[in-house]
């Protein structure tokens, strides 16, 4: 079980590029909970400005993490994938920073909620600081591996959606 990938699109910024999402060992619990019939529910993604040198399939958090974004959508795939769209912009950054490491968050019915999958940069995504005159918008389509697990959802946060053509 390993490598998927997100699709990244850019609203006043300029596009990184990422090796994938790989399932961590903690994740490949999840989902072996989750294939007997629990409940799978992914819960968030952090962003982070960190680099580890750990195998990802070994990370249990990001190694410095600077935004944690909700869920936005959640689209079962039927193919051994879910895709999770999250959104995240500046208006709350004061610092601008390198998009090098994206987390995503799970937990099987009400159990641990543990990082579920890790994705690093190639090249990074930039994020700079709020003003009036720059707002920026990330918009990522992060296609995650389930198998055949088949009760997935995710929580989302009404009060944080945002509009998009689709």
């Amino acid at each position: 079980m390993g490598l998927l990938y997100n699709t990244i699109s850019v609203r006043g910024g300029k596009m990184g590029s990422f090796n994938g999402f790989i399932l961590t060992n903690n994740g490949k619990k999840l989902l072996e909970e989750a294939l007997t019939g629990k409940r799978l529910v992914f819960t968030k993604f952090q962003f982070g400005d960190g680099e580890t040198t750990e195998d990802p399939k070994e990370v249990t958090e990001l190694v410095n993490m600077s935004k944690e974004a909700t869920i936005n959508q959640i689209e079962n795939n039927g193919n051994g994938q879910v895709m999770l769209r999250v959104i995240i912009d500046n208006k709350d950054i004061d610092t601008g920073y390198y998009i090098k490491e994206i987390g995503v968050f799970a937990k099987c019915d009400d159990g641990k909620e543990v990082l579920y999958a890790y994705n690093k940069a190639i090249e990074p995504d930039f994020i700079p600081a709020f003003n009036s005159s720059n707002v920026v918008e990330i918009e990522y389509q992060n296609y995650i591996l389930i198998d055949q697990a088949q009760n997935i959802t995710a929580l989302i946060d009404p009060s944080v959606t945002y509009l998009t053509k689709e």
